[in-house]
């Protein structure tokens, strides 16, 4: 449809023109009753633009033209015979019954085209947030739909999803568009009660502003503000497919906040099973030491004096050692708790490497049972932000893992230091049965089930301390198979630049 009022009228006036250019070549050949159906068809053509009164009274006018210049007695209006009265009269009610009938056919298909665009308009909104996993772009979507459909500025306020674990309500949440302190109190109104308000809707009507709510199956999940233009009011068809575009939102809002309630309470499940699967490690790694220390025990304590000097020693020694073992693991397994702690505030500084692994080197070489131990480490290396103290736990677990589950008789450990790719890697590797791929998460998790642990391996409580110590530092700790056997874990610090040192100054000489 053409919406130029101008072009409009030419093209309602041209069918006319062409009519009565008609009767004027055509009178004298086609009789009266013949020519008055050159009117009928320029009305038919005339309402096809025309309003239907504009198409009526250029019909009514026409009737009476053609009277006076065709029908006889010629240059009068009066009417000399009765059938051409029924003729003027049938012309005139023909021409208005079609252009009332064109102008039915026009509105219902503008009706049609009206409604084919709003069925288009709501299914691109529905592909659309279909696409999407995120508020602020599903708030700018249906900014943009009832943008196309001609209203004022959109503002649209959306329940926060993400982090909401109760149904939502009207909080302040996620906000498209800025909103005057009355509008925000409008929009949570229309939240909270789930019905529209303003102008038209029988409800505030005195409000310049339309409020919709953004309703899906269970909760309404938010509110569309319209602020209308002077003058500008709403049907009640176009309420309606507003509306029905506002629900599209408020259900693709709910799937996402039921899709997020989904994945935390997995996530939350999966935590509960790891930590009884660690403590389960734990108390199991727990009765191997105490075993050893109560079978040790009892025998120096019943049969000292049938046991000689050599043997009480070993069990001594055997009760030291194991007693060493098991503070070890009740150390490691607070520390794990202490770092998986929420809002945990870890004190870093600057740090020298070579001091880090030097340290980390002397407290290991302190330890029974420690092996050779091969360094590759570059002539100069930049400071890291770390804490020093978890560094070099870090690093001692390694290193005390690969001793015991890695070590080689003709293989020495070997520990390795690099920059690549904005971190600094230090890198322990062994040649030991390395880690099963099928649980390697577990192990870093600190969760191996008993029944899927190797024998001569241990829980893995180390392995997951070392993890969580990589992510209080925002570091990565990988592991990889070493080729023809044995385990290669590298940590990977973030390096950043370090400050520069302090100027001296210099004293007044003078």
């Amino acid at each position: 449809m053409i919406a130029d009022p101008q072009r409009l009228a030419a093209l309602g006036l041209w069918p006319w023109l062409l009519a009565w250019l008609a009767l004027v070549l055509l009178d004298g050949t086609l009789d009266v009753g013949s020519l008055a159906q050159l009117l009928v068809m320029a009305a038919a053509f005339c309402a096809l633009w025309w309003p239907w009164w504009a198409a009526l009274g250029i019909s009514a006018l026409s009737v009476l033209l053609f009277n006076y210049a065709f029908v006889p007695p010629r240059g009068t209006f009066s009417v000399a015979l009765h059938q051409h009265v029924l003729l003027l009269f049938s012309t005139l009610a023909l021409s208005a019954l079609v252009a009332l009938l064109m102008q039915r056919l026009r509105s219902l298909a503008h009706k049609a085209h009206w409604l084919a665009n709003c069925s288009e308009r709501q299914r691109l909104l529905a592909g659309g947030l279909r696409e999407t996993e995120h508020v602020p772009k599903m708030q700018a979507q249906l900014a943009q739909a009832l943008a196309d459909f001609g209203t004022g500025e959109v503002v649209v306020l959306a329940a926060e999803v993400e982090d909401a674990a109760d149904p939502p309500a009207a909080e302040p949440g996620c906000w498209w568009g800025i909103p005057t302190e009355d509008e925000t109190s409008g929009l949570r109104l229309c939240m909270h009660q789930g019905r529209s308000l303003g102008q038209g809707t029988g409800r505030h009507d005195n409000l310049w502003a339309v409020y919709w709510p953004l309703r899906a199956r269970a909760h309404v999940m938010g509110a569309a503000l319209l602020r209308l233009r002077e003058g500008q009011a709403l049907g009640s068809a176009q309420q309606d497919h507003i509306q029905a575009l506002c629900d599209e939102v408020g259900a693709a809002l709910e799937r996402l906040w039921t899709h997020h309630l989904a994945q935390r309470s997995s996530q939350q499940s999966q935590v509960h099973a790891l930590r009884n699967t660690l403590l389960a490690s734990i108390a199991h790694d727990h009765r191997t030491p105490l075993a050893s220390i109560t079978n040790a025990a009892e025998l120096l304590r019943d049969q000292a004096q049938l046991l000689g000097p050599a043997r009480c020693q070993q069990l001594a020694q055997t009760i030291v050692d194991e007693s060493a073992q098991l503070s070890r693991i009740t150390d490691q397994s607070l520390q794990l708790a202490r770092l998986d702690a929420p809002a945990l505030a870890v004190p870093m500084d600057w740090e020298s490497v070579e001091e880090l692994v030097a340290s980390a080197m002397q407290r290991y070489r302190q330890r029974p049972g420690a092996t050779r131990v091969r360094m590759r480490l570059p002539n100069t290396l930049p400071l890291v932000r770390c804490n020093a103290v978890l560094v070099v736990q870090l690093l001692e677990n390694l290193l005390d893992n690969a001793a015991r589950y890695g070590s080689h008789p003709d293989a020495p450990t070997e520990v390795r230091v690099w920059v690549a790719h904005s971190a600094l890697w230090l890198q322990v590797c062994d040649r030991g049965p390395g880690l099963d791929g099928r649980v390697q998460a577990h192990w870093f998790a600190g969760a191996v089930p008993v029944s899927q642990r190797p024998p001569s391996l241990g829980s893995g409580v180390g392995l997951a301390l070392c993890h969580a110590i990589a992510r209080v530092h925002g570091a990565q700790l990988r592991y990889r198979q070493r080729r023809g056997g044995g385990a290669c874990f590298a940590l990977g610090l973030p390096l950043s630049e370090a400050p520069a040192p302090p100027k001296e100054e210099m004293g007044d000489l003078s």
